[in-house]
């Protein structure tokens, strides 16, 4: 793999270190952020590569972010990752150009496999 950014967005602390351990191990460049706010306010944002993001965060959740980061040019292909009923936000999802949409706890093969698709173009 190569040496990509990977932002992860994630209020759970235990999710980001979960995604990031597997990232790691697949040769990834990783930066963890603890919301959509932080994310957003970083360099980070104009240099990855692909975000993993959950939705349902405080403040500001993953489908605003990615709004946000449109109105500032086109944005970095975004994985979703939810503890959230997906029937229940398969329109949003639509909507918000996500390449993938993981329920929580997400399955690291099926995460790898996305990651591999959209790193490697």
């Amino acid at each position: 793999m190569n040496a990509a950014l990977v932002s992860i967005v994630d209020d759970d602390a235990s999710i980001r270190e979960a995604v990031t351990d597997l990232l790691r191990s697949m040769g990834c460049n990783v930066r963890c952020f603890p919301s959509a706010k932080a994310f957003l306010e970083s360099d980070s944002r104009m240099h990855t590569s692909l975000i993993i993001s959950d939705i349902a965060m405080p403040a500001m959740d993953g489908f605003e972010m990615c709004e946000k980061l449109r109105l500032l040019g086109p944005p970095p292909p975004t994985v979703f990752m939810t503890a959230l009923a997906l029937d229940t936000i398969e329109n949003q999802i639509q909507r918000s150009g996500a390449i993938a949409l993981l329920g929580k706890p997400v399955d690291a093969t099926r995460l790898s496999q996305i990651i591999d698709a959209h790193l490697s173009k």
